[in-house]
């Protein structure tokens, strides 16, 4: 690494300090860390200053001192978890592959050909390859993962879909059974208001029960999701008060629609009704 990257990359110096750009072959070979290995491998010790075995980083160079600690970024992906990582200075560790990482306030994709050719300046030969924004690097390593998300949220829209079909079917069919007892309570002076009312609530509560059981089901589900989906909470009350208030809104319709039927029928025919 050279002292600019982490500026470059957004990565705050949390104790110690950034290479100092002096740092040469045969002098004392320097290292950072990141948050993460100073924790893991120090717990709460200040590491600045502290040796560290060279890891397969150099055969000459058994020993790298810690000059420096930087914030944690996810290098490998949004929804990876933080990695312990090390930073060496590119004048210390030879490296048969550049990579050379740029910040812009203006398109960065503007800047591929004139890197190119800035390349191709100094020698001609040097292959670029590899030349990527941020924008869409992040969407390469995200691919999968809007997949699985595309197709759950599918699956997971046909499931509600068939949940709302069956409780309209099942509602429906209970409360146009029940139209021989609702002609009886109107042949006997009940008000449609009050039967509408009966009908209704005992819709509600039936459908209220089988939201808890569900929301109850759910709640152990949706644990495996979170392992499965970046920045999917095990809590998350909005999307469980969003589908309960779409099948309750359709079981209400489903008792709603016969009842209102049944209470409109002459109470004589609707008491022939088998």
């Amino acid at each position: 690494m050279t002292p600019q990257y982490f500026r470059t990359m957004g990565m705050r110096v949390l104790r110690g300090g950034m290479f100092s750009g002096r740092e040469r072959a045969g002098a004392e070979p320097v290292v950072i860390v990141n948050a993460r290995f100073a924790r893991l491998f120090f717990g709460t010790e200040d590491v600045v200053g502290k040796q560290i075995q060279s890891l397969g980083l150099s055969d000459d160079k058994p020993w790298w001192t810690i000059v420096g600690v930087v914030g944690d970024v996810r290098t490998m992906g949004p929804e990876e978890q933080v990695q312990a990582e090390l930073f060496v200075p590119e004048t210390q560790v030879a490296s048969g592959r550049v990579h050379v990482v740029i910040r812009t306030k203006g398109d960065p994709s503007a800047l591929v050909q004139g890197l190119r050719a800035a390349v191709w300046s100094i020698d001609k030969d040097m292959p670029v390859t590899g030349t990527a924004t941020m924008e869409e690097m992040l969407s390469r390593r995200g691919a999968p993962r809007r997949v699985q998300t595309i197709l759950l949220s599918a699956f997971g829209f046909l499931a509600m879909c068939l949940a709302a079909v069956g409780i309209y079917g099942v509602v429906s069919d209970a409360v146009t059974r029940r139209t021989r007892e609702i002609g009886l309570r109107m042949a006997l002076g009940a008000r449609s208001g009050d039967v509408l009312r009966m009908v209704m609530r005992r819709s509600f509560l039936l459908s209220l029960a089988g939201i808890a059981a569900g929301a109850a089901a759910g709640t152990y589900l949706v644990r495996f999701l979170a392992s499965q989906l970046f920045e999917v909470k095990v809590s998350d009350p909005a999307t469980f008060v969003c589908a309960a208030v779409v099948l309750l809104a359709v079981a209400l319709l489903a008792g709603y629609l016969p009842a209102r039927r049944a209470v409109r029928i002459d109470p004589v025919a609707a008491l022939r009704c088998e």
